[in-house]
């Protein structure tokens, strides 16, 4: 029985590459990802359009380039399997790529390619080139050949320039200098036009693609000949806005800390009556109180299983085990506000157009894997956006945050960002599909959606928690207010009655009793209530004046100090008898040393006196503290503060 080898069509690598990889922003990606698994710290991607007729894309970077053996056993090998194998960076990055067919981007990109690369601790370098029109139904892939060429004494730094020429916006952002090694790969023969709505999409690909974080180690630059100006250097994503956000870390062993981070109330606005509600929780103790809303965020720690009950009965251990561990970052943003709801809530000003430009932007939750992200999660217009599906959720709920039933309230998805950060090595069962455009839609990974969305829940539930006893209060105030305007109206009509009648009767004069008693009170309590917020005028102008009128005295005391020291340099140096009969001020530093002591006196005088006049007693100064005094600040406002 004879044995047949089998034969691989020349057409696959155009299966692999143009057909697989579904869109020119996936192939270019794959490209940058190639440059961060090569230990790059920048990679630049440079469309140049100056010649018309030979429009040309390039991807170049400073990683640590490729030797010969490199291109013959990896790079022209479908399929290689050393980054599975090999996951970490010599500089320990996790590498991005596991499947070893991300160069079948470029087909995906262009008809012809060249790769000019150059190895670390190496003066000479190599240019590859392949045409991938060479690759049709018509050959088996075995007799498909690129070139590969030696070049002795190779530099990048003077080929790029050779590349961008008088390009002013590479020419400022880079440092050619550090392009000791690295590959450039130039794409000719361009299957799209990339015109400007294609570029733009590309940009915001490119910036959705680093992890939102202050920091990060690869930079990434796009630039175009036909808008010079328009693009640029690619910034990580990072918004400080928002009313909630929720830190997640999930460890192998199933433990979570959580941590919860509220900046959605005005705690100086919320009525103190808010902290003697016991439901739904006790407004008293932590993490409801008043001092935790003061700090902002507080630490959560549990575990998979206290989070999602009954899971032993819904999913095995196995199934749970093979999420791995991960951590989450979500945001909440309200888009809007009414009026009332502000009030009722005491909720924190904030910039509505502004948040609502980036969440239209930017909104959505994005998974990233090893520094980069997994599309099309959260990607705005597609059908991934919504994958948890949060929309489905907030629909089916009629409630508010502040209701009675309010733990039905959900947040809804153009309320929200967030992204989840996994790994090739902590999280294998979460897989890419083959086209690179999503993970595969297996157990682990509806489980791993669901644990996601008991997370955000309990974002929902805290809220509710602070919320609804803010409306119970608001609620008894307001009817509180209805009652007083009410009885106002009515003994200013029953007074008007009473004066028109003749009747004397003991039950009219009684009428007429309650009546003026009624506004008398109501007159007082309005009296009261202007006196209280004139005295909270003056109570915080006086504040000020004591805070202002300390600073003063250490001036002062300064001063006087400066004053003595140059006095006593002045004598030194000068004669004072050259200057006895000179009566000018201006041309005798002796007297004009003795005005400003004058002057300095005058200050103290003033400063001794503004202190006498609003000095407190000492024993009050805890009531006031409490009342006034930032305590999470690094230093208290007030002087007058004991702490």
């Amino acid at each position: 029985m004879a044995q047949l080898p089998f034969k691989i069509s020349a057409r696959t690598a155009g299966l692999i590459g143009k057909e697989n990889i579904a869109t020119a922003d996936g192939a270019i990606i794959e490209l940058a990802k190639n440059s961060y698994d090569a230990d790059a710290s920048t990679c630049l991607i440079f469309f140049d359009f100056r010649d018309t007729k030979n429009r040309s894309l390039y991807i170049i970077d400073n990683g640590e380039g490729m030797t010969d053996e490199v291109i013959k056993e990896y790079w022209m090998t479908i399929g290689t399997s050393n980054k599975l194998h090999s996951p970490y960076t010599k500089n320990k990055r996790i590498k991005s790529g596991a499947k070893g067919i991300g160069r079948f981007a470029l087909d995906r990109l262009g008809k012809k390619v060249e790769m000019l690369t150059k190895p670390k601790r190496s003066n000479g370098g190599f240019i590859w080139k392949a045409n991938w029109e060479e690759f049709n139904d018509k050959k088996t892939l075995d007799n498909v050949f690129a070139d590969l060429e030696i070049i002795e004494n190779l530099s990048l730094e003077k080929e790029i320039k050779n590349i961008v020429g008088n390009f002013r916006p590479i020419n400022k952002s880079i440092n050619y200098q550090s392009f000791v090694c690295g590959t450039i790969i130039k794409i000719s023969g361009l299957h799209d036009e990339w015109n400007k709505e294609d570029l733009e999409n590309l940009f915001k690909n490119l910036e959705e693609l680093i992890p939102p974080q202050p920091k990060y180690d690869f930079v990434l630059g796009l630039y175009t000949t036909s808008y010079e100006q328009r693009f640029g250097k690619i910034q990580s994503l990072f918004w400080d806005d928002y009313d909630y956000k929720l830190q997640a870390n999930i460890e192998h062993n199933g433990a979570v800390e959580i941590k919860i981070d509220r900046r959605e109330f005005n705690w100086k606005s919320i009525n103190p009556d808010v902290f003697k509600e016991r439901k739904p929780k006790d407004m008293s103790k932590a993490p409801y109180d008043l001092a935790t809303l003061k700090k902002g965020d507080f630490i959560l720690r549990t575990s998979i299983e206290e989070i999602w009950p009954g899971i032993k009965d819904q999913l095995t251990k196995e199934v749970i085990d093979s999420i791995g561990a991960f951590s989450f970052n979500f945001y909440f943003l309200k888009r809007s506000v009414k009026e009332t709801d502000s009030k009722t809530y005491s909720y924190r000003a904030f910039d509505s157009s502004k948040r609502r430009e980036w969440l239209d932007r930017f909104g959505g939750v994005k998974i990233f894997r090893d520094d980069f992200r997994v599309r099309p999660y959260g990607e705005f217009n597609s059908t991934t956006w919504d994958w948890l599906d949060l929309g489905s959720r907030a629909s089916a709920s009629t409630f508010g945050s502040g209701q009675p039933e309010g733990l039905g309230w959900r947040v809804g998805p153009n309320q929200i960002y967030g992204y989840v950060t996994i790994s090739r090595l902590d999280n294998p069962e979460l897989k890419d599909t083959t086209n690179r455009e999503g993970l595969v839609d297996n157990r682990t990974f509806r489980a791993f959606k669901e644990l996601l969305l008991l997370l955000i829940n309990l974002i929902e539930k805290d809220r509710h928690y602070i919320s609804s006893p803010m409306k119970v209060v608001y609620d008894r105030e307001y009817d509180i207010a209805l009652a007083k305007e009410e009885a106002e109206k009515q003994a200013e009509e029953d007074l008007k009655k009473q004066s028109k009648k003749k009747s004397k009767s003991k039950a009219s004069k009684r009428k007429t009793t309650y009546a003026k008693a009624t506004k008398g009170f109501i007159d007082e309590i309005e009296q009261k209530e202007d006196e209280i917020r004139m005295l909270r005028v003056l109570a915080s102008l006086g504040m000020t004046i004591s805070t202002f009128t300390h600073e003063l005295k250490d001036i002062g005391y300064f001063l006087d100090s400066y004053s003595r020291k140059l006095k006593v340099l002045i004598e030194s140096e000068i004669n004072k008898q050259k200057f006895i009969e000179e009566k000018k001020v201006a041309k005798n530093p002796f007297l004009l040393l003795e005005n400003i002591n004058g002057l300095i006196v005058r200050l103290n005088n003033w400063i001794d006196f503004a202190i006498n006049s609003i000095k407190k007693d000492r024993r009050k100064a805890t009531d006031l503290c409490e009342k006034y005094c930032y305590h999470d600040e690094p230093q208290h406002i007030f002087r007058i503060c004991k702490r």
